[in-house]
């Protein structure tokens, strides 16, 4: 490092303490002014005033707290009053459902059997009368095989 570099940084550093010091100083200062400011009777009233403020305000926030968590309350007993009416609502839409579809496979299944059963009296009575043609014949051909 050449010397010019090490007097730059020395200066540098002189110049930052220097800074510092002058913002330590003002802060100091403007410390000092605060407190004999709120000591004399105009600070106690600024004092005052901003306690009462602020006491106004903790009630004003307090009070808007429990209107909102009233409000919040209020929305959720809503929202599940509402949950349960649809579900009841979606309970009977599922019952009537169901009931009219069971009598749906009911009606049906009597229609296919009263079906089914038409057909099978059907079939029997075309069998019945096709063993008795049958029969028939059969008694014709044993007259002809006697007479010959």
């Amino acid at each position: 490092m050449s010397k010019s570099t090490i007097y730059t940084n020395q200066n540098n550093i002189k110049m930052n303490n220097s800074k510092n010091t002058l913002l330590i100083l003002t802060g100091a200062l403007a410390g000092v002014t605060a407190a004999f400011y709120l000591t004399s009777p105009n600070g106690k009233k600024l004092i005052e005033n901003v306690l009462g403020k602020s006491a106004e305000l903790k009630n004003v926030v307090q009070d808007q707290v429990h209107v909102l968590s009233q409000e919040a309350k209020q929305t959720t007993q809503n929202a599940m009053e509402a949950a349960s009416n649809n579900l009841a609502s979606a309970k009977e839409t599922v019952i009537s459902t169901t009931n009219s579809a069971k009598d749906t496979v009911i009606s049906t299944a009597n229609s296919a059997k009263d079906a089914v059963v038409s057909t099978a009296h059907d079939v029997a009575g075309a069998t019945e009368n096709k063993i008795s043609d049958f029969q028939k014949g059969v008694d014709k051909a044993k007259e002809v095989l006697n007479k010959s």
